[in-house]
């Protein structure tokens, strides 16, 4: 008969950047961990600081048409950054002048939270679809871009408040394991503190996910926003996870 033991495993690291990259390893060098076969694992806790830029590489590009004269579209880059409405409708504003001949005016309406981005006419203007654009946080629709107009007013209120979640992918959850999938999901932790404020996570009910003949021989995992990006956390950014197994020796 299979002895039954339950086991912590904590990690920790101060190199947010690598960890967050795409299927970061940690080792388990200990032959007991090598040598078991039918577990479950669940993730009991998490800490660490809410430090991703709401506006970063995966949400910061604006693809300009205008009628400046020069070759359209322009590649526009918001900087990443944790913006107000006002602020960050000056960012675009900045952004859109140094890639334009043209002077733009961007005002937030605090009421409605919606952006409006215009030129003097007859000058013209409008965005077009491009990779890791900046137009839902911005507020705005793809399909319902004004289309060579002066002025252009986002559709819905700007969202510049970051992820609401993340989701905490292991390479033991799901048949993938080579490539990570909705299916390797083992928790999802809520994110509803600050930019720069601590998120402590407590899975108090915590269910495991049950997995048969494979054996350990390390651990990947891998950490997404609500938009399936990578969770990137800057260098020196403080995180510790603490996964609980529960496994049968072989």
């Amino acid at each position: 008969m299979d002895d039954t033991y339950t086991t912590d495993i904590f990690l920790s690291t101060r190199d947010g950047r690598s960890v967050y990259n795409y299927k970061d390893t940690w080792n388990i060098n200990n032959q007991y961990y090598n040598d078991l076969r039918g577990f479950g694992i669940s993730l009991v806790g998490m800490i660490f600081p809410n430090l991703v830029y709401p506006i970063n590489e995966y949400n910061q590009m604006i693809y300009l048409t205008d009628s400046d004269g020069n070759p359209n579209p322009k590649t526009v880059t918001i900087p990443s950054a944790n913006y107000t409405g006002a602020t960050f409708g000056a960012a675009i504003k900045t952004a859109l002048d140094a890639a334009s001949l043209l002077t733009y005016t961007v005002s937030f309406d605090s009421p409605t939270e919606k952006l409006t981005i215009s030129v003097v006419g007859p000058d013209t203007c409008e965005f077009t679809s491009g990779d890791n654009s900046a137009y839902e946080a911005m507020g705005f629709e793809d399909a319902l871009f004004s289309s060579g107009t002066s002025s252009i007013t986002s559709d819905n209120p700007i969202e510049i408040s970051g992820t609401p979640y993340i989701q905490v992918l292991t390479n033991f959850v799901g048949n993938n394991y080579s490539s990570f999938t909705n299916s390797n999901v083992l928790t999802t932790v809520p994110v509803t503190e600050s930019f720069g404020a601590w998120v402590f996570f407590s899975n108090r009910q915590t269910q495991n996910q049950y997995v048969t003949d494979a054996r350990i021989h390390e651990i990947k995992m891998e950490l997404r926003d609500a938009w399936g990006n990578p969770f990137k956390l800057p260098n020196n950014a403080y995180v510790q996870l603490t996964f609980r197994i529960n496994s049968k020796e072989r």
